[in-house]
Parts: structure tokens; C-alpha cells; sequence
């Protein structure tokens, strides 16, 4: 197997943050539980929302906008660069391979990018936004496939590294017939390194 692609997710795994403990903190002490913060998060990644939309589906889950802006600004503070898969990926670049950056994340995208100087890594950015899916659905590996064979015409998907934190994300990339790697610290970049070497 040679890798000529790698799909990468940015927030959780290129970027890296402390979302398991907050979301514990704001399900013990506020009740906001982890399915609908998980269910808001859907809502908002499958295309661009107005403030008035997001107050809407605040309001439907009873949730104030103060506390949701409250949590997101935890979650954003707490972010911070996973140097040692920066440095692999980087590699993999010098030695032709592509690299993509695949998200959900719309919203905080550019901010990401510009805050951790992480633009000139990317090869690709697939913004499921951009096209109305979002990730695990087929239709956005489909999607991801395409427009990275615009600049690799003749790239497979067995030719592609999906590396991502969430195991539904994991799993439907297998199941896409893609290659995959379910992130979970420096145990996945010793891994990741053995796959594309």
C-alpha cells in the first residue's frame, strides 16, 4: 500500500483541545448534556447559520446564549497545536504526498488556521460546509475523493490516509474504502509513521 494522500481533521487532532473534560465540566455543573451539545454541533456544520438560526436551536434545547458562548470559548481557549503530528505531516509533504485538511468546523476554520499558522501545510481544505454534508456521511469521502483528484488525477481511495478522532468518522472512511487511522495521541503517530514510510 502507498499513500499518495492524506486526509486530515483539524480540530481534535491537527489542532488539539481539552473537549472531553469541558464537556464533562458543563454536563456536571449546567446539565448540559454531551448528545446535545453533540446535536447542536451537527446542526451548525452542515452549512452556514445566522445568529438567528443558532438562538433558535439554543432556544429549542434550552440553552441560554450566554452559556453556549460561555462553553465554545472554553473549547477554543483550551486548543493548542499537536506539534509532533505537524512535523509528521510536514514529512510527508516534503516526500510528495498531499496533505488535506478535512472539517466540519466552518465557523472557526479561518481563525484556526491563521491562530496556529498551519495554512501553508495544506494542500486541500475540504470544508463539508462548502457542500452541504458533513462528515461520516459517504457523501462527504465522495466529495473529499473528487477534489483532491483535481490536483492527483489518478489517485484511488486505497491511496488515501484518513486520520481522525471520532470513531464514526474512522469507521465510515474504512467503509469508503479509504485507509484510516482512529487518533488518539502519540500511540496513532507512531502508526501513522509506519504507514507512510
Amino acid at each position: 500500500m502507498q499513500i499518495k494522500a492524506i486526509f486530515v481533521d483539524i480540530g481534535g487532532v491537527l489542532i488539539i483541545n481539552d473537549a472531553s473534560k469541558i464537556k464533562d465540566e458543563y454536563e456536571s455543573k449546567y446539565g448540559l448534556s454531551k448528545s446535545t451539545v453533540g446535536e447542536i454541533f451537527q446542526y451548525l456544520q452542515t452549512t452556514t447559520r445566522s445568529n438567528e438560526e443558532i438562538n433558535m436551536i439554543l432556544a429549542e434545547k434550552n440553552i441560554t446564549r450566554e452559556l453556549w458562548d460561555q462553553y465554545c470559548n472554553s473549547l477554543f481557549n483550551s486548543e493548542r497545536k499537536n506539534q509532533n503530528l505537524y512535523e509528521i505531516l510536514q514529512q510527508a509533504k516534503q516526500a510528495g504526498k498531499l496533505v488535506v485538511y478535512t472539517t466540519n468546523n466552518s465557523e472557526t476554520l479561518g481563525i484556526l488556521i491563521e491562530k496556529f499558522n498551519i495554512a501553508e501545510l495544506a494542500d486541500l481544505i475540504i470544508n463539508s460546509t462548502k457542500f452541504g454534508v458533513i462528515k461520516p456521511s459517504n457523501e462527504f469521502w465522495d466529495i473529499s475523493l473528487s477534489e483532491t483528484q483535481k490536483i492527483k488525477p489518478d489517485l484511488k481511495a486505497s491511496e488515501v490516509l484518513v486520520i481522525d478522532d471520532s470513531e464514526i468518522n474512522y469507521s465510515s472512511a474504512l467503509k469508503n474504502g479509504l485507509n484510516a487511522v482512529l487518533y488518539n495521541g502519540s500511540h496513532s503517530d507512531i502508526e501513522i509513521n509506519k504507514m507512510l514510510n
